[in-house]
């Protein structure tokens, strides 16, 4: 059982993560800045301080495993792109429905949405 620090390991979005990270930032910091009045304030420091590499950790993998969703929402519509064929709605829809994307991937997605509405 892994331990983490907010309850569940579901980050939906860069602007949640970016949240959590100043979140650790944030108690790190607070910690630091407290003098050390004994040795249970240097061991309580010792495991604030192992606890937030955890945290920050878990929090960089929650980033990548973001970006892997976004690739792989994004990779349909690059091979209908490469096989000359327009994507189906349902593929754009799930790109721009997804926060994780970059911007470049959103415009493309734009692009092609706003193209199948001229269509219609």
């Amino acid at each position: 059982m892994a331990f983490n620090l907010f309850g569940n390991d579901a980050i939906n979005s860069p602007d949640e993560l970016a949240d959590r990270r100043a979140l650790i930032r944030a108690l790190v910091a607070r910690q630091l800045n407290q003098p050390t009045r004994n040795m249970w304030d240097g061991a309580n420091k010792l495991v604030g301080a192992i606890s937030s590499r955890v945290a920050q950790g878990q929090l960089d993998q929650a980033g990548i495993d973001g970006k892997a969703r976004a690739e792989t929402s994004f990779a349909p519509l690059i091979e209908a792109l490469r096989k000359k064929q327009a994507p189906d709605a349902g593929t754009v829809a799930s790109v721009l429905a997804n926060p994780w994307v970059n911007p470049g991937q959103r415009s493309i997605a734009k692009a092609l949405y706003k193209q199948q509405l001229n269509r219609t």
